[in-house]
């Protein structure tokens, strides 16, 4: 590599760097990152409690105290396996709050293009390689929703990770170097479900380059049996007893994978959105047409990271950031196009017709990031209730919070061990990952009078209170505000039998009486 490669390359990466740290200490207030919240919330219980508590399990409690909840071995997380929390408990020890949780997907983005580079300069050559690059390191989608999530580009991280060493296997296919492969798997299967997606990726790149090598493919895939299975284990060793985690895992699990046939029209419409929007027209016209009519090995078995999208429709169908799994699929496909067009010196027609698509995909990159780095949604709501927990309240002390509170980003933020009631399914919870019990308006009323939790604060909002105190509901009418859980008739039931309360951000805290 000449010194221009390598100071094209740096560049790249410290492109990719800067954007990732955009907003790096900044609260989660932002679209998607509640899954920071999620996030940190699990890797800080590795700091409180300790591995030896917590058995490496993801455990899903708040407070200072785990004595507080009836079983923790109850409130195991298990949708995702434990890999990127067990990496965000480590940065979290480097730098406190919410840097510590983005520094981990903000290494892991430019490591994610450092490996791009990597991989297409083994393949396709030098000018490839750094379009490629620049593409993934400027990909809105990447660059915003790769911090946002913070799982997910890690996932790709690790998948990356395999696909360049099954390329340097594929260079000499001694067994040390299969085993590499092997190695680098097991870390992608246990970072997330994106992992068992790179034995799809191998295979299709064997079928499409040398079908000989087809049962190391298949091999690949076997893995990916016995390394699920490893995880399954890890979940019964966590409860053998109750086994409440692997009940977690297979029920969550189910509930993804159901698409009724009437959303399929408004799922592929919602998705294509996305992919103009986020990757930018230009950049996925080049890449659909590169797709269409070279069908690169490359790029086409890299779709398969994006399998989420068939897998698990009703999921990615409401959230719009798994279209990210795409990025590096998308990014070599555009760069060949690019290539093809600059491969021959170009005609002065063609040289405007790159500069308006360059310049139109950067105009949209830099609208799209800006809004996504600058606008302030609902995420206020639940975080002015966090600070009016803190302010209120002691660590150690219980809540029954009676607005709508989401589950993993009010508890990071506050921390206490709380109750929650859902009045659209009529549920009492607690945590994500706890008991949930059926109770009607009625069985929550007998529930706070009876205390038997011995909670200390009933929190509920008021419709003026919230409006005065929360800038984005600030004109908000009575039906948005009962989205959130603010009602009127709250705060009357909860004086019937606690007295006046305490407000705090125009949060009311109702000290609740206990009984003997």
């Amino acid at each position: 590599m000449s010194r221009a490669d390598r100071a094209a390359v740096a560049g790249l990466l410290l492109l990719s760097l800067g954007l990732s740290l955009v907003n790096l200490t900044s609260p989660f207030l932002h679209h998607c990152e509640s899954c920071g919240t999620q996030v940190g919330k699990i890797a800080r219980n590795f700091l409180k409690f300790g591995t030896g508590a917590t058995g490496f399990g993801l455990l899903d409690v708040s407070g200072p105290r785990l004595a507080a909840y009836d079983d923790p071995r109850h409130y195991y997380y298990a949708s995702h396996p434990p890999m990127t929390y067990w990496l965000a408990s480590l940065t979290m020890r480097v730098l406190p709050g919410e840097a510590g949780i983005r520094l981990l997907p903000a290494l892991l983005s430019v490591g994610c293009v450092a490996l791009l580079l990597r991989i297409v300069w083994k393949v396709h050559g030098r000018e490839t390689a750094l379009l490629a690059g620049g593409l993934l390191a400027t990909a809105p989608m990447f660059v915003y929703m790769g911090i946002a999530t913070v799982h997910l580009v890690v996932s790709i991280f690790f998948v990356l990770g395999s696909v360049a060493a099954y390329l340097h296997w594929r260079e000499d296919p001694r067994p040390g170097r299969f085993l590499l492969v092997a190695g680098v798997q097991l870390l992608a299967c246990w970072t997330d479900w994106q992992g068992y997606y790179f034995a799809v990726i191998a295979g299709i790149h064997l079928l499409m380059t040398d079908r000989s090598k087809w049962a190391w493919g298949a091999l690949l895939v076997g893995l990916n049996f016995v390394y699920f299975g490893s995880y399954v284990l890890f979940l019964y060793s966590l409860d053998p007893v109750g086994k409440a985690a692997l009940g977690h895992l297979f029920h969550t699990g189910g509930e993804r994978v159901a698409l009724s046939p009437g959303m399929l029209p408004a799922y592929v419409l919602g998705e294509a959105r996305e992919l103009f929007l986020y990757y930018t027209i230009p950049v996925m016209g080049l890449a659909l047409w590169s797709l269409i009519r070279v069908r690169d090995p490359l790029a086409v078995s890299l779709l398969a990271l994006g399998l989420d999208e068939l897998l698990f429709a009703p999921y990615t169908a409401v959230h719009d950031y798994f279209t990210i799994c795409l990025a590096p699929a998308l990014a070599v496909a555009a760069a060949l196009e690019i290539r093809r067009w600059t491969a021959s010196p170009p005609t002065p027609r063609r040289r405007a017709i790159l500069a308006a698509l360059a310049l139109a995909a950067l105009g949209q990159a830099g609208w799209v990031l800006q809004n996504r780095w600058t606008r302030v949604g609902g995420y206020e709501f639940y975080y002015r209730l966090a600070e009016a927990i803190t302010d209120v309240t002691r660590p150690e002390e219980k809540l029954a919070i009676l607005t709508n509170n989401v589950q993993f980003y009010t508890p990071y933020y506050a921390d206490r061990y709380s109750v929650s009631w859902d009045p659209d399914a009529g549920e009492l919870l607690t945590e994500n990952s706890g008991g949930r019990w059926k109770a009607s308006r009625a069985d929550l009323e007998a529930f706070l009078k009876s205390n038997p939790q011995r909670l200390d604060y009933a929190v509920t909002a008021t419709p003026d209170g919230v409006r005065r105190n929360v800038r984005f509901l600030s004109g908000a009418g009575d039906p948005l505000l009962e989205a959130f859980g603010v009602r009127a008739g709250d705060p009357a039931f909860l004086e019937s039998f606690c007295g006046p309360p305490v407000e705090r951000k125009g949060f009311l805290f109702y000290r609740l009486p206990r009984r003997p």
